[in-house]
């Protein structure tokens, strides 16, 4: 079986704008670069498509860059709040057993019966 084969970014710029100036048929193209019809008519879409960000300020990306980073944030961070308050609750818990011997009432304080840590 044969590999795919894969195209430079720079032959598929150059066909996108040869598609998107419309002097030659998509056919025609597919058979000058030897591509299939349909990846040429894909090529020309992304790149009508893409246009208008080329142009833009950039400030919209960024912005939602940084929300979708302070979503994925509070989510892990709603994540870790359970998964802590589920250990606190579970018996046996880290937080009775060997961090609990730091504190001065804890399960390790010699004072009230525990072995010192």
């Amino acid at each position: 079986m044969g590999q795919r084969k894969q195209h430079s970014a720079a032959l598929k710029a150059k066909v996108a704008l040869e598609a998107t100036r419309g002097e030659r048929t998509v056919n025609e193209l597919a058979g000058l670069y030897q591509v299939h019809p349909w990846r040429t008519a894909a090529w020309k879409r992304r790149a009508l498509g893409e246009l208008p960000e080329l142009f833009g300020d950039g400030r919209g990306r960024a912005q939602q860059d940084k929300e979708a980073l302070k979503a994925l944030l509070y989510q892990e961070i709603g994540q870790l709040k359970v998964e802590l308050g589920f250990l606190k609750k579970s018996p046996g818990c880290w937080a009775e057993g060997e961090a609990g011997r730091d504190r001065p009432d804890g399960p390790g304080d010699p004072e009230r019966g525990g072995k010192p840590g």
